[in-house]
């Protein structure tokens, strides 16, 4: 078994750094930015019938429509008999929504079981593949700043030990006589 010098072990520990910095950093705040400045794309629309009334009870609302009841997150109003639907959007998911208008919505909490029709549109691949990522880039990125963070005292914990062992061996000077 060979050993590492400690020059050696202080480059494969800026080594690893940098790798976890573009990796578990910058890639997860690459796409975060990404999401963020991506525009609202509508992936599906379903019919949840005419608005009747909502009872709430801490942060859920059951909105009761012509056709049944749906549990959304937070609060929700609509005008008696205003028509409803539900939409899968990109960037916010699952959402109920007042017909009319548009940015008045409220997620699902849970799932859909009605009939919900694709949105025609040209589509991307990082749609749907992006979708279910989205909700665990904080996560990612906050786990990559603690490791990078734990990976970069490493590598300055390594630093310092070669600079203390340099301090204490100074080189050898020859003899001259």
């Amino acid at each position: 078994m060979t050993h590492l010098s400690e020059e050696q072990s202080s480059r494969i520990a800026l080594g690893l750094f940098l790798f976890t910095l573009v990796a578990l950093v910058l890639i997860p705040l690459a796409l975060m930015l990404w999401c963020h400045f991506e525009p609202l794309q509508i992936l599906q629309k379903g019919d949840a019938g005419r608005f009747h009334t909502v009872t709430t009870n801490r942060d859920l609302s059951n909105v009761t429509t012509s056709i049944g009841v749906v549990t959304v997150e937070g609060g929700f109003s609509a005008m008696r008999g205003q028509s409803l639907f539900v939409r899968t959007s990109n960037k916010d998911g699952l959402q109920l929504c007042a017909a009319g208008t548009p940015e008045h919505c409220a997620p699902v909490s849970g799932t859909w079981v009605g009939p919900m029709d694709p949105v025609p549109h040209a589509r991307h691949w990082y749609v749907a593949n992006l979708s279910g990522v989205r909700k665990n880039l904080v996560g990612m990125l906050a786990m990559g700043l603690v490791t990078a963070f734990f990976t970069g005292f490493a590598t300055l914990a390594l630093a310092a030990k070669g600079d203390r062992d340099d301090a204490a061996h100074p080189p050898r000077r020859a003899r001259t006589s």
